[in-house]
């Protein structure tokens, strides 16, 4: 392709559901199957440039493992224009049990990155005995937890990063924080805190966690 010829681009915004043994994989392994998934369905991802070129393929907000999603956003560019609903079937031919497209739209690419652009979540945390972890939600005080990173260990109280909570039923609470790269209140930490205010032990390691949204702004 000449120099002066740019390559016509087309961006999509897709979201992506995961359900049962595969919430077990790795963020970085989570990557690699939507990329082999993409080669699969023949879509005509556009490549970077330079030494290590990659598929023009950009998650909002990594995924821990064991959590679920249900409308997860990732971005493709595509050297071709194809319609959003054959992009989800595609795609959905290939994928592997327990990973599927939910929804495909237009996307208009801006200097924003996609994950400079995520501003919360939503989570659903499913188990008996949840319902307990609604009293340190509502009284408002601080919620202490210790948070690491490469300056070191600091206490932070994510009582701010609350946005809303409601439980829905004696199994399930839903709970909205502030997400992304500058201020991220991942599930682990909220569930620690909530439970270190309740008089009595709770393992919230035996819920599931769903994270039912990503917002952008």
């Amino acid at each position: 392709m000449p120099a002066d010829r740019e390559e016509k681009k087309y961006a999509y915004l897709l979201y992506y559901e995961r359900r049962g043994g595969i919430t077990w994989i790795a963020h970085l392994d989570l990557m690699r199957t939507f990329e082999r998934a993409v080669h699969r369905a023949r879509l005509p991802v556009v490549w970077s440039q330079g030494f290590n070129p990659r598929p023009a393929i950009e998650f909002a907000l990594p995924v821990g493992v064991g959590i679920e999603t249900r409308k997860d956003p990732f971005s493709l560019v595509l050297s071709e224009a194809i319609a959003s609903n054959e992009i989800g079937t595609r795609l959905n031919e290939v994928l592997p049990v327990g990973l599927r497209i939910v929804e495909v739209e237009d996307y208009e690419q801006t200097k924003k990155s996609l994950m400079a652009r995520v501003e919360a979540a939503t989570y659903e945390f499913v188990g008996d005995g949840v319902q307990k972890l609604l009293e340190p939600l509502s009284t408002g005080g601080p919620l202490v937890v210790e948070k690491h990173s490469k300056k070191g260990r600091r206490d932070i109280d994510i009582r701010p990063g609350i946005r809303s909570f409601e439980l829905a039923d004696a199994t399930r609470l839903i709970v909205s924080v502030n997400a992304g790269s500058r201020d991220n209140i991942r599930p682990d930490l909220l569930l620690t805190a909530l439970s270190s205010e309740l008089s009595e032990p709770f393992e919230w390691q035996a819920l599931t966690v769903i994270r039912r949204a990503v917002v952008l702004n």
